[in-house]
């Protein structure tokens, strides 16, 4: 398991990086001024949990801080992977085209999910004061995706992009997102399923899709909890001080 996560996620190598990124694109919303309105998601509940053929990246620049901004500005559509249609922000928050209900942002993220070297935007939204659902935005090809996650399907989320997902109290594991153009896949890194025959319930553990003993597999999964965890702002973007406050802390830090 150590090997396999070591060449999908390289976090202690890019750590700085990403950090110095988040800092960067905290000055590109210095000149917000948003009135958002804004939810957390589980797997099984997501609709768009597809798979898609033609998986694509690019290289890392500043293309997709400036889009992200643009987008968190309301100046520029993004392509939601769930009503499957360009929107902006601020409509989408309103009317997401899945649930009936509209949305409020309370806290970003900005991290690289997949690996790939290009920081992805995670928005964390609320329905009342209870956070709900997530959005993640995901730069490929010139464009920004979007991709709606409930609560349950991207909790604990680490720096090194990593997650646990949950469909019940004996289904759960750790993964990382793989984004395509018409939605995303969890990944497992470890997951326990659970089986009902009757009144019997047998779990099954396993590790890279290989099945486990209970042992390994807790062993595996208190490691993988003990990461560190990925750093939250307050959407609060005239509030620009102390995002940079806390970005300065984790720089002087690393």
């Amino acid at each position: 398991m150590k090997e396999r996560l070591e060449s999908i996620i390289t976090y202690k190598k890019i750590s700085l990086l990403l950090t110095v990124v988040a800092l960067g694109f905290a000055f590109l919303l210095s000149s917000c001024s948003l009135a958002p309105s804004a939810p957390n998601i589980d797997a099984e509940d997501n609709p768009s949990s597809l798979t898609s053929e033609d998986p694509i990246s690019t290289a890392a620049d500043n293309s997709s801080l400036e889009a992200y901004a643009s987008v968190l500005r309301n100046e520029l559509e993004y392509y939601s992977t769930d009503n499957q249609q360009r929107v902006y922000l601020n409509d989408f928050l309103a009317d997401n085209g899945v649930y009936e209900i509209s949305l409020q942002v309370t806290d970003f993220a900005v991290l690289d999910m997949d690996g790939d070297n290009v920081p992805e935007v995670v928005l964390e939204l609320s329905v009342g004061s209870s956070p709900e659902f997530y959005e993640v935005f995901h730069y490929m090809s010139g464009k920004v995706y979007g991709y709606l996650i409930t609560y349950r399907g991207l909790q604990e989320l680490k720096s090194d992009g990593t997650f646990l997902f949950s469909s019940g109290a004996a289904d759960y594991g750790w993964g990382i997102l793989a984004f395509q153009t018409s939605g995303f896949t969890t990944e497992p890194i470890g997951y326990s399923l659970s089986n009902q025959d009757g009144e019997n319930l047998t779990v099954s553990y396993y590790i890279d899709n290989e099945r486990v003993t209970k042992e390994a597999f807790d062993s595996a999964m208190d490691e993988q909890s003990t990461k560190g965890d990925a750093v939250w702002y307050d959407y609060d973007l005239n509030d620009i001080e102390d995002i940079q406050s806390k970005t300065s802390t984790l720089l002087c830090c690393e």
